[in-house]
């Protein structure tokens, strides 16, 4: 459920996630993807304004590269609305 939360709760929780995965570990985050057609856009349009939610799966790989994670990317499969973000805790700790 990222994008119910703010960019700023984003980073925070993925960055104790970071924090306590171990060296070469991995995160798969399953979360919705941006709407795609053109009712659907419309239907969501309004919700990031009013309550904060940030629709898109598509913007986990920089936050994630931020933290410290790398090979993060966006994987091609999804179902339905919903994507998945890979991404690798380095072997040698971040400085």
């Amino acid at each position: 459920m990222m994008h119910h939360r703010s960019h700023a709760l984003q980073v925070q929780r993925l960055a104790e996630i970071y924090r306590v995965l171990k060296l070469g570990g991995r995160l798969l985050i399953a979360d919705t993807m941006r709407p795609s057609g053109f009712f659907v856009k419309r239907l969501f349009a309004s919700l990031p304004k009013r309550h904060g939610i940030k629709f898109g799966i598509e913007d986990l790989p920089e936050t994630l590269k931020s933290i410290g994670f790398f090979s993060a990317t966006r994987l091609d499969e999804c179902f339905r609305m919903i994507g998945f973000v890979r991404a690798i805790k380095p072997i040698a700790p971040k400085e």
